[in-house]
């Protein structure tokens, strides 16, 4: 999921829209890997592996993979559907 995320987001125009004044790094966590995720005017433009500790952005947000898999389904079930 994590490698079409860039894509996904980008093509949402109505997200992008509400972005649009967004520019920050966060940290993306899935079970033991974190993800560096640029925002720059509402897009991803950039999600690469964390390589060091101190490879840090505005925020961090983790969860387990099964977490993160029910959260972004279509329609996620009852209690994944918010962070």
């Amino acid at each position: 999921m994590i490698e079409d995320m860039q894509n996904r987001v980008n093509a949402d125009t109505s997200l992008v829209h509400r972005g649009r004044w967004v520019n920050l790094t966060f940290v993306l966590g899935i079970d033991e890997d974190d993800y560096l995720i640029t925002i720059a005017a509402g897009k991803v433009t950039d999600i690469r592996p964390r390589q060091l500790p101190t490879d840090t952005g505005k925020f961090s947000i983790r969860a387990s993979a099964k977490c993160w898999a029910k959260h972004w389904q279509k329609v996620p079930p009852r209690d994944y559907h918010d962070i």
